[in-house]
């Protein structure tokens, strides 16, 4: 976990908990009295109990309520590697924040859909059965872009609001009628 944020719990793990705190140092890892105690014995994993930082407390009772999941050990890979040949088998750059940010707004390793998003493709899917509608802030991003030819847009609305809609008009100087014209 590179933010401390879901760390292994001595309870349900402690061999990965003395792994986690052995990299992280004296400094930087999480310890007990700082974290909420996760049950994790429903999932398909091996340990038992993992640790939310407290300084997240209404996200783990999120999670203990069923309001909340966890993705742990999740990347972008387009098969397996190891610390000897990724550079040779993957084209990704798998120690770069950005780029790694970037693949996770994709989700196209093998680049099948360039230049779209995985919440933009679907939406595309959604469009075939529903009314689909997606808005950004200041610019269109990557993760929201879908297949061009499907002529679902993007609304982006400006980091400064709306443009006035009544631009130069007093809107209350307008005739109380409905419908009335407006100079």
């Amino acid at each position: 976990d590179s933010m401390n944020m879901l760390v292994p719990h001595p309870d349900g793990c402690p061999s990965l908990y003395d792994e986690y705190k052995l990299y992280r140092g004296s400094d930087n890892y999480v310890a007990v009295t700082s974290m909420d105690k996760l049950d994790a014995t429903t999932s398909e994993q091996p340990c038992t109990h993992f640790g939310v930082n407290n300084v997240l407390h209404h996200l783990a009772e999120m999670y203990n309520e069923g309001d909340a999941a966890f993705f742990a050990n999740i990347g972008h890979l387009q098969k397996a590697v190891n610390r000897y040949n990724f550079q040779a088998e993957t084209s990704a750059q798998l120690f770069s924040h950005h780029s790694m940010k970037e693949e996770m707004f994709k989700v196209d390793a093998f680049r099948s859909r360039s230049g779209t998003g995985v919440l933009g493709r679907m939406a595309d899917v959604f469009s075939f059965s529903m009314a689909v509608g997606q808005t950004a802030l200041d610019k269109s991003p990557t993760i929201l872009k879908g297949d061009p030819s499907l002529a679902n847009p993007v609304k982006v609305v400006k980091t400064g609001g709306l443009d006035p809609f009544y631009h130069g008009r007093d809107i209350l100087a307008c005739g109380a009628e409905p419908n009335s014209a407006c100079t």
